[in-house]
């Protein structure tokens, strides 16, 4: 979906009658069938009666696009459909919605499909579309790398009329842009003949195939654009958008009466569904995205990489390493490289420098087991340490990466470090040379520093994000002569887990606990429905429980059902503070007490051995009868029971708890059943005499 309005003029609707006759024969609303060899790997339905948050984020946020603003309460799921809508309020504002895949999904080539029904109008340009998470970038990207920046590949924008105010509605636009939207951008763009009938309210298939050799769009299964312009070679986000221009060539701008309220639902796009398809022909995994690099010298045995190597605990990349020859030969020499390739071969955006401080050959011995034995070597007696930077990192790793350092040397050495700024490493090769791979995790060089081949900044979990990152490598002071190297290195995208916040590879008590700190902030790493409302909540904590912990509100110990187990866990804590979920604080108020106990209630599984009250008393839950939350089961509990009609389970809850209060519950006596029956019958005798009005159950 295009930022500027002039880049594609109205192209003829021409074509021959038979072939006109013959494609419109061929035209159909149903699904069409992806390619040959294309196999299904991400899809969303819209069964469901929300935007599934695994899915979807917010594309923009609440501020003005163009002609309109993007609105959270302008996207919405039912009757199996996504609906974006776009309305008008009474001040003459307009409003629409827009979802993106980010920090969700990303696909590298495939066969995009979805199933729309646009309800145009004048000033909306209706999409679906992926784009690279760097084309967008004005500053930092070079002009004319398509492949390694990205492109954004329009598969369908609709507009029901054009800048002259004629009506296109029966056509569909398959555009493309790349570097960025300022002064470098460039374009291209076709529209489908006008052979499937009007397109404006009416359910069509909308198609892509992205290859390494081009892009092919299509409509209801008819091929209606060939390209190979401005292909990329990298992951794209897919988008759903609704957007309002303004007046332009592009479009006429708003209607003067404006899209009407959101109620009415006039105006906007339903999608039936999303789905992506991928050929192992072109697949590209995450072990593809990982540059692997060889510091070597001039000397014999310089390529001596094998497929073999890699760490396997840390990626699994086993080949496509790049062999750099960093020998210049002169005393302070500079050696730098461009555009270095992923391991698949494609180019990626890094670069890479590396400042030598003197000169020779970089040798250095190998040991067993390390993937390298040349390397960049620091000895003692040198002016400066080495330095290994690699710049961009931030368009090639969106969601992060890691960096693992392979070390070698000529040992024995008495000790070096490896320093990435934030944290730095000591290591010492083996010696003998090991054939096993060694990691370095110590970080004080005063503990003793341990033999190790290689070291890791950032992890899956804690990724980096610098866009840049400069590996020093120094000696530390000893006798023997003998220096540290750095063999090579390996940059890997971090891998993200839904609802992981702490990164620590795990769907914990600890995520939703630090989910629950945020409530009421506009913290976008917690909103987990931000195409729905700007600030964390109660919400946000269900999307959670529903979708990363697939359960519900009131299980304590995260295991799929709120049973016994979590009363158990309620009980134990009871009146006590700071627990958090595990404590089964349910509602995030600090205090694990009635409240929490109404939430386990509410969510009960009933197909258990026990029912809520008997499960409660059978772990001593005694204030299971504290209706009105005060910490004393009295008389006031049972003048609450009646006036909101809670029945008559509740009142054997409270008869069972009558006399307690919070401090002493586990101390406090239970009254005899028969005693409790008196004062049950007599106080509901008394409230009935009194004919008390009865309210509504509360919630």
């Amino acid at each position: 979906m295009g930022r500027l309005f002039n880049w594609l003029g109205r192209q003829p609707r021409r074509c021959g009658c038979a072939l006109a006759l013959a494609l419109a024969c061929l035209a159909s609303t149903v699904a069409a069938a992806p390619p040959a060899g294309y196999d299904l790997v991400w899809s969303d339905e819209f069964d469901g009666d929300e935007i599934d948050p695994r899915n979807w984020t917010r594309f923009r946020d609440d501020n003005g696009f163009q002609a309109g603003f993007d609105r959270t309460d302008a996207t919405s799921i039912g009757n199996g459909q996504l609906t974006i809508a776009a309305y008008s309020d009474l001040r003459g504002l307009h409003y629409t919605g827009s979802l993106i895949t980010r920090e969700r999904e990303s696909f590298h080539y495939g066969y995009f499909e979805t199933r729309i029904r646009f309800r145009g109008e004048a000033g909306l340009n209706q999409a679906f579309w992926v784009q690279s998470p760097t084309m967008p970038i004005v500053n930092g990207n070079v002009p004319g790398y398509p492949d390694i920046y990205g492109t954004e590949i329009d598969v369908v924008e609709h507009r029901a009329y054009d800048g002259s105010s004629a009506y296109i509605g029966d056509v569909a636009s398959h555009g493309l842009h790349w570097d960025g939207y300022a002064a470098d951008h460039k374009s291209s763009g076709g529209l489908s003949p006008a052979i499937f009938g009007d397109l404006n309210n009416s359910w069509h298939t909308y198609a892509l195939e992205w290859t390494p050799a081009g892009y092919k769009y299509f409509v209801d299964g008819v091929l209606t654009r060939n390209t190979t312009v401005a292909v990329s070679a990298r992951d794209h986000h897919v988008i759903l958008s609704n957007a309002i221009f303004p007046a332009g060539n592009w479009t006429p701008g708003p209607p003067p009466g404006g899209y009407g309220p959101l109620e009415d639902g006039t105006y906007g796009m339903d999608v039936d569904y999303v789905r992506v398809y991928a050929n192992p022909q072109y697949e590209v995994t995450r072990a593809d995205q990982i540059v692997s690099l060889n510091f070597v010298g001039n000397g014999a045995g310089a390529n001596q990489v094998a497929s073999a190597y890699g760490v396997s605990d840390e990626s699994s990349v086993t080949d496509g390493w790049l062999n750099l020859n960093t020998s210049v030969g002169v005393v302070g020499g500079v050696f730098a490289q461009d555009d270095l390739t992923y391991s698949d071969g494609r180019r990626s955006p890094v670069d890479v420098s590396v400042n030598l401080p003197y000169a020779t050959e970089q040798f250095s011995d190998q040991a067993n087991g390390t993937p390298m034995k040349m390397g960049l070597v620091d000895y003692v007696s040198s002016p400066n340490s080495v330095e290994v930077t690699l710049t961009e990192l931030d368009h090639a790793y969106e969601s992060g990466y890691k960096v693992i350092a392979y070390l070698t040397g000529y040992a024995p050495n008495t000790g070096a470090s490896i320093s990435a700024g934030a944290t730095t490493y000591y290591f010492q090769t083996p010696d003998p040379a090991t054939s096993d791979l060694l990691q370095t995790t110590d970080t004080d060089p005063l503990d003793g520093i341990p033999e190790a081949n290689f070291a890791v900044f950032g992890t899956d979990f804690d990724p980096l994000f610098d866009s840049s990152l400069t590996l020093t490598l120094d000696t530390l002071d000893f006798v023997g002569g003998h220096a540290p190297a750095l063999g090579g290195l390996q940059i890997v995208p971090a891998k993200r887990l839904f609802g992981d916040f702490n990164r620590d590879g795990l769907i914990t008590a600890l995520d939703i606990d630090l989910l629950t700190g945020g409530l009421g902030r506009s913290n976008p790493e917690f909103n987990l429905n931000n195409f729905t409302d700007a600030v964390v909540d109660d919400e946000d904590r269900r999307l959670w429980l529903n979708y990363a912990a697939g359960t519900t509100f009131g299980d304590a110990n995260l295991d799929g059902t709120v049973d016994q187990a979590d009363l158990q866990i309620l009980a134990d804590h009871l009146q006590g503070f700071a627990h958090g979920w595990a404590g089964a604080d349910f509602n995030g108020d600090n205090v694990t007490d009635q409240a929490d106990l109404d939430v386990a209630e509410a969510n009960w599984d009933p197909s258990g051995p026990l029912t809520f009250e008997e499960a409660a008393l059978a772990v001593g839950l005694t204030l299971l009868g504290d209706f009105n939350h005060d910490g004393q089961v009295d008389g006031a509990d049972l003048l609450k029971w009646q006036r909101d009609g809670l029945g008559t389970g509740k009142l054997g809850a409270w008869q069972a708890s009558y006399g307690v209060s919070a401090a002493a519950h586990n101390a406090t006596s239970v009254p005899e059943p028969a005693s409790l029956a008196a004062i049950a019958l007599l106080s509901v005798g008394t409230l009935l005499y009194c004919k008390l009005p009865t309210r509504q159950p509360r919630m």
